[in-house]
């Protein structure tokens, strides 16, 4: 894995810190923490264009993922003799479809979470990008992951999560340092320039994983 730097440079005149509504150090925080997201960002985009790439694939193309499609990847991981705790990152409109299945399913599938609370129907979707889980697996979704098939399709995953076993983990992040900022004056300008980036790089790292490509 190789790592590279990514980050935003931004100018805020000092018209601009005395005349918004946040005042000039609520500016400067806004610039800096917004900053902060683009890069952590990027690091998630970087991340979700792994999935695409796994030798064993399930599903089809132009056609939706579905509960059939969610338990024949959970067989496939088996497969491969995938060690560690299964979990899932699906394209948004993957997830959107799974989660009809699910709803429309007569079996007790709905049931087979951890917890309740934490099926994939009952978990609160709003407030962050965690869906709940589906016969135990933690699902996640994102709207960063890859196309396939001229756009056609989407890509999504299930993999290892390699913090619970990190020889099975199928991707891999190597971190420089996290968002860091720099700030300098511009006398001239009457400005402050700020600065904040990044440095990392991820990569696929073993092939225990399974891509979903399924109908965009």
């Amino acid at each position: 894995i190789s790592a590279s730097q990514v980050g935003i440079l931004r100018e805020v005149t000092e018209f601009a810190k005395q005349t918004n509504q946040m005042g000039p150090d609520g500016i400067l925080r806004w610039v800096l923490e917004d900053g902060a997201r683009l890069c952590m960002l990027e690091l998630e985009n970087s991340l979700a264009s792994r999935f695409s790439g796994f030798t064993t694939t399930v599903g089809a193309t132009g056609v939706d993922l579905s509960v059939a499609n969610f338990v024949e990847g959970i067989a496939k991981m088996n497969t491969l003799n995938a060690r560690g705790r299964v979990v899932s990152v699906l394209d948004d409109q993957a997830a959107f479809d799974l989660r009809a299945g699910v709803s429309s399913s007569t079996s007790t599938v709905i049931a087979n979470a951890a917890a309740p609370q934490q099926s994939i129907l009952n978990a609160d979707a709003n407030s962050s990008a965690y869906l709940g889980e589906l016969f135990k697996i933690p699902i996640w979704a994102s709207n960063l992951t890859d196309t396939a098939n001229a756009a056609a399709d989407v890509v999504s995953a299930l993999f290892i999560d390699g913090a619970t076993n990190p020889d099975f983990a199928g991707r891999g992040i190597a971190m420089l340092w996290m968002p860091m900022v720099k700030q300098q004056q511009l006398a001239d300008e009457v400005a402050d320039l700020l600065s904040v980036t990044m440095a990392f790089g991820t990569g696929r790292i073993s092939d225990f994983g399974i891509d979903f490509t399924t109908d965009a």
